[in-house]
């Protein structure tokens, strides 16, 4: 149309119905290039359902009965629940098992304790014991050198710089 809108082309300028009407019949859709058809994707669809190499993509969960389940790259995965339910200790066990799959985990959570607790707690896991001896925990912080990181927040997350760390 040559005005703002249908209402001032009509309305405030007068404009013939038959000019309005050829506006209307030669009209184009307006499509940005962000937004596509799902029919596109389609290729990419049947990828996620039959990978090219037959394994399922992302990172498994160490339990057999969760093989369904993957840490993607680049996807978020949010963990959460009532406390003393077991979601730190059963993060602690994946962290272990991608460390031992080669992946770098990074955990942050200073709300929960100082990293000397929380890796006294990972060590217990890791040596399947209570009291494992000192030359066992040295072995075990170098096989944790590389792979398992500990953001050291002081009881504060400043998330700006937490992502800026990471």
């Amino acid at each position: 149309l040559p005005h703002k809108d249908t209402n001032a082309a009509w309305v405030e300028h007068g404009m013939p119905a038959t000019e309005y009407l050829a506006a209307f019949n030669e009209a184009k859709p307006l499509m940005p290039d962000e937004l596509k058809s799902a029919a596109v994707y389609v290729d990419e669809v049947i990828g996620r359902f039959y990978p090219e190499d037959g394994v399922e993509p992302g990172l498994p969960l160490p339990w057999r009965r969760l093989d369904w389940f993957r840490f993607r790259r680049r996807e978020l995965t949010i963990i959460t629940g009532t406390n003393g339910h077991g979601k730190s200790i059963g993060l602690n066990q994946v962290a272990l098992h991608l460390c031992d799959q080669g992946e770098a985990v990074c955990i942050a959570s200073p709300e929960m304790m100082p990293p000397s607790a929380l890796l006294e707690r990972t060590v217990r896991q890791v040596a399947l014991k209570r009291l494992p001896s000192r030359e066992y925990i040295k072995r075990i912080h170098d096989w944790f050198d590389g792979r398992l990181w500990i953001y050291e927040g002081n009881g504060t997350l400043d998330q700006k710089r937490v992502i800026e760390v990471f």
